[in-house]
């Protein structure tokens, strides 16, 4: 009997947190690298460059201060999504993005 109600719970706490609805916002970036804050900070973080030109971006936690994105920054390919997962010994959830890019180019972030 305690091993139904133990799995009872994880199956509760699982279908609680693996079914919440992710939602997007859509980034301009330009040559002029722009801090844009998500309106609901997450764990994980998918980004998808729908633009002509390579964009390159830093993500922030909720507890850090964010800075500028770089050439030397994690680049994201035309075309290409890459996700971000933050570390269950790291603070708080992703927060903010930094974004940079040789030629305007918009950028899907989707937070989970």
């Amino acid at each position: 009997m305690k091993r139904l109600a133990t799995l009872a719970l994880a199956l509760a706490l699982l279908v609680g947190t693996a079914w919440t609805e992710p939602y997007y916002v859509s980034v301009a970036a330009t040559t002029t690298a722009a801090t844009s804050y998500f309106p609901k900070p997450g764990a994980t973080v998918l980004t998808c460059n729908d633009g002509t030109g390579i964009a390159y971006m830093r993500l922030f936690g909720e507890f850090s201060y964010p800075a500028d994105a770089t050439a030397s920054s994690t680049a994201v390919p035309v075309g290409a999504c890459i996700a971000f997962t933050k570390g269950s010994t790291e603070p708080g959830n992703w927060a903010a993005i930094s974004l940079i890019s040789a030629s305007t180019s918009t950028v899907r972030v989707y937070v989970n």
